[in-house]
């Protein structure tokens, strides 16, 4: 075991106990070498975004050109992976793609936002040690009734009493990541992301409310900084709408002339984009600190003129 892989360590060997000390010191620095040292952390942000496109068809046409009313392709930049391949959004549910810089992410957002298709819905960031599992819950816990049953109790008003057992449902945005570095910090990274929030429930007898769940799980391998967008978690609506001048649109056939027919589809994708940075001392995570507060100095302030 050579010495010099031990950098600013030096020794006074004297020349009788030379060779006895050498192996001395071989021992002492494979000892060194094989100690545990501290886990290195990883930093992973995360940002879920919702992307919405919507059109309109008036007596069942559609006025797309293409007949289309999917989130298109977007971003044809030669740090997206494959180049020049685009982003695949909403073609056929699950899609992800590799983002090799920050500004590739800046151009498939300002993609989305120029016709105010994108909204930030959360970005929560969490640290976790190499190896070990992290969580993040940001939301409320909304109680949901599980069983009912009634007792022939009387209560004071004369009815029977119920008895009800309620649990609590957990909703909003959570994130669980499990992060390992490998060598030539590579991240082998774990994450399951849930977005889910309580409904009115309209189904008779029912009163606890629907929770629209959507949830994503995935081992993904990633460079420090790579960012990996994915895309899938979607939901479609429509609405037909029939208006028309009153009682002359019932009409048959001279109907027609005075209705109109319209069809509204609007479908909307969660897009979750996951980037892991690798803390590999003291001086990374004051860097990061400092880089979030910078973040938090660039927020708008309220204003404390309020007008009525």
């Amino acid at each position: 075991m050579p010495l010099r892989r031990l950098p600013g360590l030096r020794l006074a060997l004297r020349r009788r106990s030379r060779a006895r000390a050498k192996r001395a010191c071989r021992r002492v620095a494979k000892a060194l070498i094989s100690a545990p040292r501290a886990p290195r952390r990883v930093r992973v942000s995360s940002s879920t975004r919702r992307a919405t496109h919507w059109c309109s068809s008036a007596r069942r046409r559609i006025t797309n050109a293409s007949g289309r009313c999917w989130l298109q392709r977007v971003g044809t930049g030669p740090n997206v992976s494959p180049a020049g391949g685009g982003i695949p959004i909403g073609a056929t549910g699950f899609n992800y793609v590799l983002l090799n810089g920050v500004g590739d992410v800046r151009v498939i957002l300002n993609a989305f936002a120029q016709n105010n298709h994108l909204s930030v819905l959360s970005t929560p960031r969490v640290l976790a040690k190499s190896g070990s599992e992290a969580r993040i819950e940001v939301g409320t816990e909304v109680p949901v009734i599980t069983s009912q049953g009634s007792t022939n109790t009387i209560q004071n008003a004369g009815t029977t009493g119920i008895l009800q057992s309620i649990d609590y449902r957990k909703t909003g945005v959570l994130l669980t990541v499990r992060p390992v570095i490998h060598s030539g910090n590579r991240i082998e990274l774990t994450v399951s992301q849930e977005v889910s929030a309580a409904l009115p429930n309209s189904t008779p007898g029912i009163s606890s409310p629907l929770i629209q769940n959507r949830n994503i799980s995935t081992d993904l391998t990633l460079s420090d900084g790579q960012t990996v967008m994915i895309g899938g978690m979607i939901s479609e609506s429509r609405t037909a709408d029939d208006t028309g001048v009153p009682y002359l649109k019932d009409v048959p056939g001279l109907g027609l002339l005075f209705r109109n027919q319209s069809l509204t589809r609007e479908r909307t994708e969660l897009l979750v984009f996951i980037t892991p940075y690798v803390i590999s001392n003291d001086i990374d995570s004051v860097a990061i600190t400092e880089q979030f507060r910078g973040q938090m100095r660039a927020w708008p302030v309220p204003s404390t003129n309020l007008r009525w």
